[in-house]
């Protein structure tokens, strides 16, 4: 039986939700998933204990600190798709970004010129900074002056691994060998990834009226274990060019993925046309399949599982065999090599046939010789009885 809840534990719960603000930050604009984020909350006590500790000022004091006596920063923003990681990597870029170029103003005023000339520039933060594949961040990396931070904008759409085992390895590479530079990095992934990070911040709920992300700031215990130890509360931040650089790459994205689909249909279509399909030429020079567009699909759906392929999926395919089977490029050879196929398979078929009815004919032949012998035997059997009644008539 549920538990009913009393009139004090309504109490608490209200004072639970009015001590972490959870009437100011949704988890979800949707309004059954909100509740849920809510309920997560009031039964896990150590999300509760990090929701109590606001460190904003803090972990932002300790990230200056850091670039002020010359050690770089890894920060890894994780949360689902929409949860707000870009923007809370951005918003610390930037703060970043302008912290340092202060000092370069202030208290390292004289050593600005010597900076520029040995690195060439200043360090900055722009939509250059953000990068969505691994070749992208790499390079990004290479080129970077110290105090510089670079984004790895890992979200869902880029976790079909857009990047090479070496561009993967080099990466690591960057990251292994990051102490020794001033070059900070942040990624963005829907999973905490095996980053070496100082950092692991959850992208957890927002403030939609004052535009606020409330994220939990994890730190690695003794025992390699990510505990939920606060949460910093950070701005909105998109750059003006972040969202025309995101589109410009979920749009290459789906050509890319398109021409992956694109290829997987016109290997099958000439796997089918190479197993299975033979067309014929008719009197205008056109040629047509003689198997059925539905039997081309269940021959797909039989190989290639029922669940591979939609319907919309078999029907491209269908529709590149055809074009394939008329296009001028494999007209002629294809249609000759099919005919020879066809001829040599009508010839073996024939064959079999041919050798099958003579090993009848054979086995048919030797029964009859069996069957002879046998009745051969019987009739001397009865023979020799016959005359041994003849010369033995006493014993009759």
């Amino acid at each position: 039986m549920a538990k009913q809840l009393t009139t004090d534990d309504l109490a608490k719960m209200n004072e639970l939700d009015k001590t972490l603000e959870l009437n100011k930050y949704r988890g979800s604009l949707s309004p059954f998933y909100n509740w849920v984020h809510k309920q997560e909350i009031r039964e896990n006590e150590y999300i509760q204990r990090a929701l109590m500790y606001d460190t904003t000022d803090l972990f932002l004091h300790d990230l200056k600190w850091r670039v002020e006596h010359h050690m770089n920063f890894l920060i890894v923003h994780s949360g689902p798709q929409g949860s707000a990681k870009s923007s809370n990597a951005q918003s610390i870029g930037e703060y970043i970004s302008n912290h340092v170029l202060k000092l370069y103003e202030t208290t390292w005023a004289d050593k600005k010129d010597e900076f520029i000339t040995q690195w060439g520039r200043l360090p900055k933060f722009d939509v250059s900074n953000i990068c969505m594949t691994r070749p992208e961040f790499v390079e990004r990396v290479q080129v970077s002056v110290p105090f510089e931070t670079v984004i790895f904008d890992e979200d869902a759409p880029t976790t079909i691994g857009i990047g090479s085992k070496l561009e993967s390895e080099t990466e690591d590479r960057f990251e292994k060998c990051l102490r020794s530079t001033q070059i900070n990095m942040e990624f963005c992934a829907p999973t905490v990834e095996e980053h070496v990070a100082n950092y692991y911040i959850e992208a957890y709920d927002k403030d939609t009226v004052r535009k606020i992300n409330r994220s939990i700031v994890y730190i690695k215990n003794r025992d390699g274990f990510l505990e939920p130890r606060s949460n910093i509360k950070l701005k909105y931040v998109y750059l003006p060019e972040y969202s025309a650089k995101k589109e410009a790459f979920n749009l290459r994205l789906k050509e890319i993925q398109e021409h992956d689909n694109a290829t997987v249909y016109d290997k099958i279509a000439h796997w089918v046309l190479d197993n299975y399909v033979v067309f014929t030429e008719d009197e205008k020079g056109n040629f047509r399949q003689t198997m059925k567009n539905e039997t081309i699909k269940n021959i797909i759906r039989k190989h290639y599982g029922e669940r591979r392929f939609v319907e919309g999926q078999l029907k491209i395919i269908t529709g590149h065999i055809d074009y394939i089977v008329n296009e001028e490029r494999y007209r002629k050879d294809k249609y000759e090599e099919y005919q020879a196929k066809l001829l040599e398979k009508q010839e073996k078929i024939a064959a079999e046939k041919e050798a099958a009815k003579t090993k009848l004919e054979a086995d048919k032949l030797a029964k009859r010789i069996e069957e002879a012998d046998k009745a051969l035997k019987i009739k001397q059997a009865k023979d020799e009885e016959k005359a041994e009644r003849l010369n033995n008539p006493d014993k009759m």
